[in-house]
């Protein structure tokens, strides 16, 4: 997943500045959920940006010149806050869409169909993949990943016409239902990278490299969010 932190970040930066000026009257029940929801959104956020800021790291000697491959052990160093960090963001988006009924029917709608396709097989989110692969010694083998397409990367959320079939534009007060499920569709590509390909991997240092300070302006932004709009109880009760 860390090579869509550039598209994740722009997503909930737009979500953010949908719904940060908005007061909203809700139970406590309902309160703390979404207290909750962005709490785990916000550790979602720190754990891609741990995952992404390790992959640089482990990878910097080639960029400098001094490995030809990738070895094992870097990897091992990544592999697992990348898992824990698309595990933990795949269920608070579902949480989220329930969420944003309360703040903003239509961004709730925009997710809505976010976690099935057309032909209802897999999660869009699920396609936001960055795998690390193994050999049967648990060796390290390559890696399999997807990547936006450079269009879904210019997208403005704010003003930009994204519905392919209709030109609805996105800053219009009613979406389609499933808007964002929609627009990844045929957005997406898949490549790998073996061990010693040098250059792919210089590439996709550098696209990491590039879209990690958005991520951290937002996770930023994210946790001023929840400061002013949630108390101490709440956010107690969202750490349960």
């Amino acid at each position: 997943m860390i090579t869509w932190i550039g598209f994740i970040g722009k997503l909930v930066d737009f979500i953010l500045e949908k719904i940060i000026s908005k007061k909203i009257e809700m139970s406590m029940d309902t309160k703390r959920k979404a207290a909750r929801t962005f709490v785990h959104l916000y550790d979602a956020l720190e754990l891609l940006e741990a995952a992404a800021s390790r992959f640089i790291v482990v990878t910097q000697p080639l960029i400098d010149g001094k490995q030809q491959r990738i070895y094992t052990a870097w990897m091992k160093q990544v592999a697992p806050k990348v898992d824990q960090a698309s595990a933990l963001f795949l269920a608070t988006v579902k949480d989220l869409q329930y969420v944003l009924r309360f703040y903003d029917p239509s961004l709730s709608e925009f997710l809505a169909d976010v976690w099935r396709n057309k032909a209802e097989v897999v999660s869009a989110i699920e396609e936001m993949r960055f795998q690390v692969e193994w050999d049967d010694r648990h060796q390290f083998k390559g890696l399999r990943y997807t990547i936006p397409s450079e269009t879904l990367m210019q997208i403005d959320f704010r003003c930009d016409a994204i519905d392919k079939k209709t030109d609805l534009p996105l800053h219009q007060l009613q979406w389609p239902k499933g808007t964002l499920g929609f627009l990844l569709q045929g957005e997406i590509s898949e490549d790998t990278i073996s061990v010693d390909d040098v250059p792919r991997i210089k590439w996709l240092h550098q696209k990491v490299s590039e879209q990690l300070p958005l991520l951290t302006a937002v996770r930023k932004h994210l946790n001023e969010f929840i400061r002013h709009n949630f108390s101490i109880e709440d956010l107690l009760h969202a750490a349960d």
